[in-house]
C-alpha cells in the first residue's frame, strides 16, 4: 500500500509572552508543497510518529491526535485531510524523542526529512522548542 506523507511546519511567532503558547493564529508552512516531502516512504519514521497500521514496529511513544486546535477550518492544511484519525502533530522536542524512542538516526533519514528537521531546528532557535510544531497528515 502507498503512503503519502504530507507535512506542514507551524510556528507561534504573534502569541505575547504571557499568554500560552499558540494561543493566536501561528503561521503554517506546507513543507510537502514547497519541499516535496509527500512521498518519503520511511516506514519506519512513520510508525515513530504514530501511523503504523500493520503494528509491525514498537508502540510509539506519541498516537496520532487529530487536528490540533491551532489549525483554523479556513487554512488550506484541510485540503489533504481526509480521516482525522490519520493526523497527528508533535512540537519539537516531542518529535526528537519519538525518533529517540524508535531508534532512528537522523542522518540516515532521506535528504527530504533531514531538511524538515533542519528547518525544524532553525525556526526553533528563533522562537523557541515550545513554538514550533510539526503537523503531519498520513493519506493512502
Amino acid at each position: 500500500m502507498s503512503i503519502n506523507f504530507v507535512t506542514y511546519i507551524a510556528f507561534d511567532d504573534d502569541t505575547p509572552a504571557d499568554l500560552p503558547v499558540f494561543s493566536h493564529k501561528p503561521c503554517i508552512w506546507s513543507f510537502s508543497d514547497d519541499d516535496s516531502l509527500v512521498t518519503c516512504g520511511q516506514r519506519q519514521l512513520f510508525a515513530a510518529l504514530g501511523y503504523d497500521p500493520d503494528n509491525a514496529y514498537p508502540t510509539p511513544l506519541y498516537k496520532l491526535r487529530g487536528i490540533p486546535n491551532f489549525v483554523y477550518h479556513s487554512s488550506y492544511v484541510y485540503r489533504y485531510i481526509e480521516d482525522e484519525e490519520n493526523v497527528g502533530w508533535l512540537d519539537v522536542n516531542e518529535f526528537e524523542s519519538a525518533l529517540l524512542h524508535s531508534s532512528i538516526d537522523r542522518t540516515q533519514l532521506k535528504k527530504s526529512v533531514q531538511r524538515l528537521l533542519h528547518t525544524m531546528d532553525y525556526l526553533s532557535g528563533i522562537f523557541g522548542k515550545e513554538r514550533v510544531r510539526i503537523l503531519f497528515v498520513f493519506i493512502h
